[in-house]
C-alpha cells in the first residue's frame, strides 16, 4: 500500500481488510444496484458488448421501445400477434388456420353454411373454369343410400324468390345445351348436336314432370313454338274442367313408311266433342241383328236424350237395306228394311260421347275434405272458348295458294 501522497509502495504482511470507514470512496447507485430486484431503463446508459448480455430474454414493462437490427428464431412464444400486420412472402402453417376457412389445393370438409350478405347483384359462391377440357363445379354425393325428398342428392338448390329460379342453366354457345340430366346410372346422357334448353336421358323414363295443383288452368308441361299465342302453345297434360292429355294449335300426326321406304305423315280425326269410336263386322239372322257394345267401351260413354249413340252400318251382302233402332249404352238392333229376313253381311261404326269422370282419394272418407279431387266435364264439351280476350294474333282460312298477309 501506500499513503494519498504518493510515494513507494509497502506490502501489508500480514493482509489487512479494507472497509468504507474511515477513508474509503462508498458509490451510493451501485449500492442500491446491487440490493434492488431491477434497475430503470432511464439509469442505464452507454453500449452493452453482446458478451455482457443476459443469455436468457429480457423483458420489462416499459413501452414505446423500438428494437433495431436483425432477430432470428421461429417466433414460436409469441402471443398477441396481429395476422393483418404479416409482411412479406411468408406463409402461415394451415395447421394455425380455423378449421372453417377453405384452402387452394386441397380437399376440404365443411360443416356450416355459406352466406351471402353482400348486394343483391353479388354471387354467394362463383366458381370459374378457364380449362376447355375441365368442369367448373363438381358436385358428388357417395354417402350410402337412404330415404327422404332430396337426401342423396349431389346439388339441392332453392329459391324462395316469386321470380328466381332455383337452378338457372344457361349455356352462352350457339349449339350448346343449357341443362342435361341422365338417370339410372347412365354416366353420358344424350343431346341434341343443335343445342337445347334441355336434354334429358333416362333408362325407362327421359324427363318425369309431375303437377301437384287440382287447380283449372294448371299443366305439367307448358311448350311455345314461335310467338306466345293459343296457336303456337302446346300444353301437356292439362286441365281447365276438361282433363286433355295434349292441348293447344296444330294437329295430332304420326309417321308412317312408303313403299319406297320414305317417312310420310297421317293425321289423326279432330272433332268439336270428346267422343270414343267403336268398330265391328256382324251379318243378319232373319233380317235382324243386335250388337252389344263392348264392356269397357260401353262403361265410358254417356247415352241419353242430349247424348244420343251415332251408329252408321255398311250392308256388305244382298239385303233391302237395313236401318239401326233401339240404341243404348249397352247396344243396339240392326234391321233389315221391307221386313227383309236376308242373312247379309254388314260393317258398323258406332261413336258416343265420353262420359264425365270425378277423381278422388279413396284413403279418406266419403264426402269429407279431399275426398273428391277434380271433375272433367267431357260430355258437355263443344268447341270450348279458352279466352273471351281476342289476341294480337288471328289465325283465318286461307283459300288458294298460301301468302303472308298483309
Amino acid at each position: 500500500m501506500r499513503s494519498n501522497g504518493g510515494g513507494s509502495f509497502t506490502a501489508l504482511n500480514p493482509l489487512q481488510e479494507l472497509t468504507p470507514a474511515p477513508n474509503a470512496i462508498y458509490a451510493p447507485n451501485a449500492g442500491a444496484a446491487a440490493s434492488a430486484a431491477s434497475v430503470a431503463a432511464s439509469n442505464i446508459s452507454g453500449a452493452f458488448l453482446p458478451t455482457q448480455l443476459p443469455a436468457g430474454l429480457v423483458t420489462n414493462t416499459e413501452t414505446g421501445v423500438t428494437l433495431g437490427g436483425a432477430f432470428s428464431g421461429n417466433g414460436a412464444v409469441l402471443t398477441i400477434l396481429n395476422a393483418a400486420s404479416l409482411t412479406g412472402s411468408q406463409s402461415l402453417p394451415v395447421a394455425v388456420l380455423p378449421t372453417n376457412v377453405a384452402f387452394l389445393n386441397s380437399n376440404e370438409t365443411f360443416t356450416g353454411q355459406l352466406t351471402n350478405t353482400g348486394s343483391a347483384s353479388s354471387q354467394q359462391l362463383l366458381v370459374q373454369n378457364s380449362n376447355a377440357a375441365g368442369i367448373a363445379l363438381y358436385a358428388l354425393n357417395n354417402a350410402p343410400s337412404t330415404s327422404g325428398f332430396y337426401y342423396g342428392t349431389g346439388v339441392y338448390a332453392a329459391t324462395s324468390q316469386p321470380n328466381g329460379f332455383g337452378v338457372y342453366a344457361l349455356n352462352l354457345d350457339a349449339t350448346g345445351a343449357g341443362l342435361i340430366a341422365a338417370g339410372n346410372d347412365i354416366t353420358a346422357g344424350y343431346y341434341l348436336t343443335a343445342g337445347s334448353g334441355l336434354a334429358a336421358t333416362g333408362l325407362t323414363c327421359g324427363a318425369y314432370v309431375v303437377n301437384t295443383s287440382l287447380a283449372s288452368g294448371s299443366e305439367s308441361i307448358y311448350t311455345i313454338n314461335g310467338n306466345a299465342e293459343d296457336n303456337n302453345v302446346v300444353r301437356i297434360n292439362y286441365y281447365n274442367g276438361v282433363l286433355y292429355k295434349i292441348y293447344g294449335g296444330g294437329t295430332v300426326s304420326t309417321l308412317v313408311k312408303d313403299t319406297e321406304n320414305k317417312t310420310r305423315v297421317m293425321f289423326a280425326p279432330e272433332a268439336p266433342e270428346v267422343l270414343f269410336e267403336d268398330y265391328g263386322n256382324a251379318q243378319l239372322t232373319n233380317g235382324k241383328a243386335h250388337i252389344a257394345l263392348d264392356p269397357v267401351f260401353a262403361a265410358n260413354i254417356v247415352v241419353d236424350a242430349a247424348h244420343p249413340l251415332r251408329v252408321f252400318v255398311q250392308a256388305e251382302g244382298d239385303c233391302n237395306g237395313v236401318y239401326v233402332t233401339a240404341k243404348s249404352d249397352t247396344g243396339f238392333d240392326v234391321v233389315e228394311l221391307a221386313h227383309g229376313a236376308s242373312a247379309a253381311a254388314f260393317a258398323w261404326h258406332a261413336v258416343a260421347s265420353r262420359a264425365d269422370e270425378a277423381t278422388y282419394d279413396t284413403t279418406k272418407a266419403a264426402n269429407g275434405p279431399g275426398k273428391q279431387g277434380r271433375i272433367s266435364h267431357y260430355s258437355t264439351a263443344r268447341f270450348p272458348l279458352t279466352t273471351n280476350t281476342p289476341t294480337a294474333w288471328h289465325t283465318v282460312k286461307i283459300s288458294g295458294n298460301p301468302r303472308l298477309l298483309n
